[in-house]
C-alpha cells in the first residue's frame, strides 16, 4: 500500500468495517503479520483477527509445529470455513503450505453429541491420523486419552481439554 505503522492498520480497519466483507492480506512474513494483528486488535474485535502463522525458515517452521501455532491454523482454516467475518492475516510462506481440501478438512473434524455412538476401536486410529498423540493423561493440546469409558482430547482450538463419558458406546456425558 505504500503507508506505514498504524496508516496501514487503520486504513484495513476501516475497508473492513466499512465493507463488512472478509479480508485476506498477505503479509510479507510472520514478524509483519503478527505485528499487523497485534495492530489490528486495537481498533477492531479480536475475534475478527485471523492469523495463520508460518515461517519461511525450516527451523522457524518446526518451532511452529507446536500446538499452539497448530491450533492458530485450524482456527483460522476453521474460522474462514465457517464464513466468519474478519480479517485474515497470512504470511506469504503460508502459499507453500499444503493443506487438505474443503470435503477432507471437513470430514477430519469431531463433532459430538450426546447419544452420539462412538467407534471406540477406531477413535485412537482415527485421532492420530488427525495428528493427536495417545497418552495416559493428556497435558497439552493435541493429545488424546481414552481409559475405560473415559476418553479426553486436548483439541488444538481450546484452552482446556475435552472429556467424553460413554455408556457402552453411546455419549453419556
Amino acid at each position: 500500500t505504500g503507508l506505514a505503522g498504524s496508516a496501514k492498520t487503520l486504513l484495513f480497519a476501516r475497508a473492513f468495517k466499512k465493507t463488512n466483507k472478509n479480508m485476506i492480506i498477505l503479509m510479507p512474513n510472520l514478524y509483519y503479520a503478527n505485528q499487523l494483528a497485534e495492530d489490528l486488535q486495537h481498533v477492531i474485535p479480536q475475534d475478527q483477527i485471523h492469523l495463520f502463522p508460518v515461517d519461511e525458515v525450516l527451523s522457524a517452521e518446526m518451532a511452529f509445529s507446536f500446538p499452539e501455532a497448530r491450533g492458530e491454523r485450524v482456527a483460522t482454516l476453521n474460522a474462514l470455513q465457517e464464513k466468519k467475518a474478519g480479517i485474515y492475516l497470512f504470511p506469504v510462506a503460508s502459499l507453500h503450505k499444503r493443506l487438505p481440501n474443503k470435503k477432507t478438512w471437513l470430514q477430519a473434524q469431531l463433532n459430538w453429541h450426546i447419544g452420539d455412538e462412538i467407534d471406540v476401536e477406531d477413535l485412537p486410529r482415527q485421532l492420530t491420523l488427525m495428528g493427536y498423540a495417545r497418552e495416559e493423561m493428556v497435558a497439552k493440546p493435541g493429545e488424546f486419552s481414552i481409559r475405560g469409558s473415559i476418553i479426553d482430547i486436548y483439541p488444538l482450538t481450546t484452552t482446556y481439554p475435552v472429556r467424553v463419558e460413554l455408556f457402552d458406546v453411546e455419549i453419556d456425558s
